[in-house]
């Protein structure tokens, strides 16, 4: 399963929501308008000296065990670009089976 997190603007592991567990075909259905961009390995910092109040970033932790896809292809963290985490509530609705 990967991890959804909100981030906010500021330096260490506390601009991190916690984080939510999801499936990354699920995760790429609810993504098909989005672009989503390899950070690295390591999970990513935003804007680190104007550190912010308000989560503005929304990453996806893909981890070793992840099948990966076209949308995932590597191990590691991405940022899902143009998708504010205010209106990311999408991402976290229970999956329908």
């Amino acid at each position: 399963m990967a991890m959804i997190y909100r981030v906010k603007d500021g330096p260490g592991d506390q601009s991190a929501s916690e984080g939510h567990e999801i499936t990354l075909s699920t995760l790429s259905d609810r993504l098909a308008d989005y672009q989503c961009h390899f950070l690295g390995p390591e999970r990513p910092a935003f804007n680190t000296s104007a550190p912010g109040d308000y989560y503005h970033h929304v990453i996806v932790e893909v981890c070793e065990k992840d099948p990966l896809s076209q949308t995932f292809d590597q191990v590691g963290f991405y940022v899902i670009a143009g998708l504010d985490a205010a209106k990311s509530g999408f991402l976290y609705e229970p999956t329908h089976t």
